[in-house]
C-alpha cells in the first residue's frame, strides 16, 4: 500500500455515523470551533505562499496547537452524540492533512487526483517532506480514534439489545476506521525514511491509544495490529522506539 492510500483510509475512516442519543456536556464546543477556526487561518495562509506553512515558524505552531486541542474532548467517556459532535475534529485533521499532502499538485481533495506513478512519487514525497505537519495529524487522528473507542465500548456495556442493534453498524464502521488508522501508523513507525524521533512520537501516541482501542475492537483485528507492532519492534533498531510499539502490542 502506498503512503498515499495509507494516510487517505487514515483520515476518512475516521468519521462515522450514529444514531442521536442524549447528549452530556462534557466536550467543549467552543474549542472545537476554533479549531475549526484555526483550519481556516492556516489554509488561508496557505495560499500566500509557494509552500504551506511550516510547523516550525511560531504562528503556525499556534494554530496547529488550537486545530489539534484534544482537551476539547473533555476527560469523561465520550456519549454517542459527543462522538458525532466532535465530527468537525477528525473533518479538521483531513483537511490538514490534505494541505500538505496535496501541495503541488493542483487538486484540494484525493478524489481530484490522476491515478499515475508521478502523481503517487509526489505525494509520497509531501508526506516525507511535511512529515512535522503530518505527524500531528497521526497523533491527533490516534487519539481521537481511542476516545470514540472508549465512548462506544462505555455505551455498549449497559445498552439494551435495541440499542445494540441501532449502533451495529456505527460499530462496525467505527472498527474499520481504527484497523486502518493504526494500519497507517504503524506503516508510517516502520519507514527508515522518516527521522526516528518523529517514529518515536508516532509510536508513543499510537501506544498511549491502544488500551482504549483494545476495547472495541474483535480479537482477530487486535491480532493483526498486534503482530504489526511486533514486526515494526523487532526491527525498530532503537530502545525507545521498540519499547512503545511494544507498549502498543501488549495493549491489544
Amino acid at each position: 500500500m502506498s503512503r498515499f492510500s495509507s494516510f487517505r483510509s487514515l483520515m476518512l475512516a475516521s468519521l462515522m455515523l450514529l444514531p442521536s442519543l442524549p447528549a452530556s456536556a462534557e466536550i467543549d464546543r467552543d474549542k472545537i470551533a476554533a479549531s475549526t477556526a484555526a483550519v481556516d487561518e492556516l489554509v488561508a495562509q496557505s495560499g500566500k505562499g509557494a509552500q504551506p506553512p511550516r510547523l516550525a515558524q511560531s504562528e503556525v505552531s499556534a494554530l496547529f496547537d488550537r486545530i489539534f486541542d484534544a482537551s476539547a474532548l473533555g476527560d469523561a467517556p465520550l456519549t454517542l452524540d459527543e462522538i458525532r459532535d466532535t465530527a468537525p475534529l477528525a473533518v479538521n485533521g483531513s483537511r490538514v492533512l490534505f494541505l500538505y499532502m496535496l501541495a503541488g499538485t493542483g487538486a484540494s481533495q484525493p478524489a481530484q487526483l490522476p491515478r499515475d506513478a508521478a502523481t503517487a512519487r509526489k505525494i509520497d514525497a509531501n508526506i516525507v517532506g511535511y512529515a512535522p505537519e503530518i505527524g500531528r495529524v497521526y497523533d491527533f487522528t490516534a487519539h481521537l480514534q481511542g476516545a470514540y473507542a472508549e465512548g462506544m465500548a462505555s455505551f455498549r456495556t449497559n445498552a439494551t439489545a435495541q440499542q445494540l442493534e441501532d449502533v451495529e453498524k456505527g460499530t462496525l464502521d467505527m472498527r474499520k476506521g481504527i484497523r486502518d488508522t493504526f494500519a497507517a501508523i504503524l506503516q508510517g513507525i516502520a519507514a527508515p525514511d522518516y527521522p526516528i524521533e518523529w517514529r518515536r512520537e508516532r509510536a508513543k501516541a499510537a501506544a498511549d491509544a491502544a488500551p482504549k482501542i483494545a476495547q472495541i475492537l474483535m480479537p482477530a483485528e487486535s491480532s493483526i495490529l498486534r503482530e504489526r507492532a511486533k514486526r515494526a519492534a523487532s526491527k525498530a533498531g532503537d530502545e525507545a522506539l521498540a519499547a512503545d510499539l511494544t507498549r502498543f502490542a501488549n495493549a491489544l
